[in-house]
Order: C-alpha cells, then sequence, then structure tokens
C-alpha cells in the first residue's frame, strides 16, 4: 500500500521532475512536505490515461501478438532499495530479455519526438530496476501509445547502459538530499543527455512534389496575415470597456459575456 512505502522512495515517474529546471526543487519541497503535490485525480488527461490503460493493453496485444503478463509490476532497484518501478506491464522477448512495457494516451497533436523526449528516462529506470530484481537482461523498453480517439503507435526504446548509469547518478544524489534534508543543488544534479530518439529524422527535398508547393506558398502567403488578424482579434476585444455588452460599428460586432468576448462579422445590411 502506499501508506506503507518509505516518505524518500522515489519512482521511474519521477525522471520527469529531476530532468527539467526547477524541477528537482519542486520535487523535493513536496516530498519533505514544504509544499502540496498536485492532486493528479483531478488532472483529466491523467485519469484519461488510467481509465484507458485496460483498452490500451488489450490492443497492443492484438496488434503485435505479444503476450504479456496482463498487469503492473513492481521492481525493486537492490542497490537502491529507495528506487522503485511500476510499469504497466512486462513481456519476454524472444532472446530472453525482459521488455517493460507502459501504456499512454496523449493528444493526437503530440509530437512523436516530444513523446519519446518525456518518457525515454522513465522507460530507462523501469528497465534498470526490472534488471536488478530479475536479474534478466534488459535490452528494450516499449510504449503503446493512444493519439487521441483514432490512432495507435508502439514504440521501441533502446536501452542504453551509459544513460542508465547517469540516471541513477541523479537519482542517488536527488536521494541524498531528501535524507540529508538540504535543498538540491543544481550544480549537482547533472542533466544527461538522452540517446537519439529510436525514429527515423531523415531530410528530403520537397522541391519536384506540386502538391507541397501549391500548399507551401499558401503558407508563406497567409502566414502574415493569420498573424495580422490575430493581433486585430486582441486589439479589438481589449478595446470595449467591462460593462459593455455589445460594441459594433465598421462592420464588425464585439458580445461580451461573464466568460469571453466574441466578434461577429455583420453583413453590409446589418452595419446600417
Amino acid at each position: 500500500m502506499l501508506h506503507d512505502r518509505p516518505w524518500h522512495q522515489l519512482g521511474a515517474s519521477a525522471a520527469y521532475s529531476l530532468l527539467r529546471k526547477g524541477g528537482p526543487q519542486k520535487l523535493w519541497m513536496e516530498m519533505t512536505n514544504r509544499a502540496v503535490r498536485d492532486d493528479l485525480s483531478e488532472v483529466l488527461r491523467v485519469q484519461m490515461g488510467i481509465h484507458t490503460e485496460p483498452l490500451n493493453r488489450r490492443w497492443y496485444c492484438q496488434e503485435t501478438g505479444f503476450d504479456t503478463l496482463g498487469r503492473e509490476v513492481e521492481y525493486t532497484h537492490r542497490d537502491h532499495e529507495w528506487l522503485v518501478a511500476h510499469p504497466d506491464d512486462m513481456r519476454f522477448a524472444d532472446d530472453g530479455s525482459l521488455v517493460v512495457i507502459d501504456y499512454k494516451h496523449t493528444s493526437d497533436q503530440m509530437l512523436e519526438h516530444r513523446l519519446l523526449q518525456n518518457y525515454t528516462a522513465q522507460i530507462h529506470i523501469q528497465a534498470a530496476c526490472a534488471a536488478s530484481a530479475t536479474g534478466h537482461g534488459t535490452k528494450i523498453g516499449e510504449l503503446s501509445v493512444f493519439f487521441g480517439n483514432g490512432r495507435w503507435r508502439r514504440f521501441e526504446i533502446p536501452i542504453a547502459d551509459d544513460y542508465t548509469d547517469a540516471l541513477l547518478k541523479l537519482y542517488k544524489n536527488f536521494h541524498d538530499c531528501l535524507i540529508e534534508d538540504r535543498p538540491p543543488d543544481p550544480a549537482s544534479m547533472d542533466v544527461p543527455d538522452q540517446p537519439p530518439p529510436p525514429v527515423p529524422y531523415l531530410e528530403t527535398d520537397m522541391s519536384l512534389d506540386n502538391a507541397w508547393a501549391e500548399n507551401a506558398a499558401t503558407y508563406i502567403r497567409t502566414k502574415l496575415a493569420a498573424s495580422e488578424h490575430k493581433n486585430a482579434d486582441r486589439a479589438l476585444k481589449d478595446r470595449i470597456a467591462d460593462d459593455v455588452r455589445i460594441a459594433t460599428g465598421h462592420g464588425i460586432a464585439v458580445t461580451q459575456t461573464a466568460k469571453r468576448r466574441t466578434i461577429k462579422i455583420l453583413e453590409s445590411s446589418d452595419d446600417e
């Protein structure tokens, strides 16, 4: 149970904080009860991920043909008893190595390289704990991801030993700060460089693609107009006083409610 765990226990998800500017200080404040932790029960995207996990697990097995354990696993690192990982699932590869799996649900607009930046470290910590606890080697970890409600992708993340070692050093430094009750010194919280993302990043010349040429020209032609439109929208809305419900003139009407201000283009007959 969560309340039985040591207050200084760290999980793989802590990597998200430890690798970001100001993240170690914020996490240290929360874990030492100097600040209140965010209530994730009221964060919709987090709850969506939790509640779509069973479907994600079934979809992963259906699309890959792999057999998985079928449940979340807890692994405690033998050399660091305060480091515990909870991958959503696991399986064994054909060579006998252990594969940790995390199920994610994200926006359909999420860029794949950004997703991998967010979770590569977490997968490495999960793999390190799994390898330490079981004695099985780990060569890859996996993300099974729903993008919105219409796209699924599986990502293989190669486990880089050097990167894992650097992450464990970062975790150890932060844990020392918890035990010694001293704020993390940014100078000692060296953030390791991530290994290259496991997806292709090629450069290609689209100059001979006619559809590309047509849309590129449209993009360039309309980009400035779009920026001007956005600035005018903001300026018009800022011009009306808080007690004005509708402001009209020069072919437009700005309507104000308790929540927002909206602009409508008037027909010429309505503006007369």
